[in-house]
């Protein structure tokens, strides 16, 4: 396992356990920080977005299903499982609770420095979520 695999697997065990201290501490002070909601630029941002997703999902599980490794990058192929029953804060705004569960397939990438994330991309199809959500319609249903 290289180094960032081991900040990657640390990164999906604290978001889901909801340490957002620890989280904000395993970021670098000038990560690159993108997901579809957008990019993210220091530690303080990159641990409210995490929590926010925990807040929204407490019981959610990441599962890797392999991770790929290349010099000091790590690619982790995982699936998101979860239940929204708390708000999810989003930089568009907060969602309510929809009560309804949530299994998303996704690809990040980590980049370490040191034994923090120095890089980090995440890609997943959001209105596949957001149609799991019930915030969008089924396709040909709109």
């Amino acid at each position: 396992m290289n180094q960032a695999t081991a900040v990657g697997q640390k990164w999906f065990n604290l978001v889901q356990k909801g340490d957002g201290e620890a989280i904000r501490e395993l970021i670098a002070d000038d990560v690159d920080f993108m997901t579809p909601a957008g990019q993210l630029g220091n530690p303080q941002d990159v641990a409210d977005f995490a929590m926010g997703y925990h807040t929204g999902f407490p019981d959610a599980k990441f599962r890797v299903e392999r991770w790929i490794e290349e010099e000091d990058v790590s690619v982790a192929e995982a699936v998101y499982t979860g239940t929204h029953t708390g708000t999810l804060g989003t930089p568009m705004g907060d969602v309510a609770p929809t009560g309804r569960s949530v299994t998303i397939p996704f690809v990040s990438i980590f980049g370490e420095r040191e034994g923090q994330i120095a890089f980090s991309h995440h890609y997943w199809d959001n209105a596949g979520f957001m149609t799991q959500l019930g915030l969008m319609p089924e396709p040909g249903q709109a």
